[in-house]
């Protein structure tokens, strides 16, 4: 078994991860859940119904831009999203902005603090990523 699989099927890692982004200058909170939508981890700890919203939420979108890269057609642009990979989705509100990571078989959702930029936060989320995945 992948580590990556391990990630989605196990909580102990899944929860290292999740320590491990949300250590990061510019994180908030972290959330890690299964591609099939299960809560995995959630740093720091939030009650189970806003937990379980955000997960529906993060599976929603992220299996919603994976459609894009699949089949989607965005006017002209299916030859370039055909062959490509979901990597990253930012979510921006007036909140903050959030991030989407797919990495292996898990989804990382990332709330980053209100004026924290994307540009500054991703390296370093990145790197920790790229370490446990």
């Amino acid at each position: 078994m992948t580590q990556a699989q391990t990630l989605a099927t196990d909580g102990v890692p899944g929860r290292r991860l999740a320590a491990a982004i949300a250590a990061v200058a510019s994180v908030e909170r972290t959330l890690v859940a299964t591609l099939e939508g299960e809560l995995v981890a959630c740093e720091p700890a939030t009650p189970g119904s806003e937990a379980g919203r955000e997960v529906a939420l993060t599976t929603f979108v992220a299996k919603r831009a994976e459609a894009l890269a699949t089949d989607g057609d965005l006017r002209g642009m299916g030859r370039v999203l055909a062959s490509s990979r979901l990597e990253r989705v930012v979510i921006s509100t007036n909140a903050g902005d959030t991030l989407l990571y797919t990495p292996g078989s898990c989804y990382v959702l990332i709330a980053l603090r209100r004026g924290s930029p994307v540009t500054v936060a991703a390296p370093a989320i990145e790197q920790v990523l790229r370490r446990y995945v």
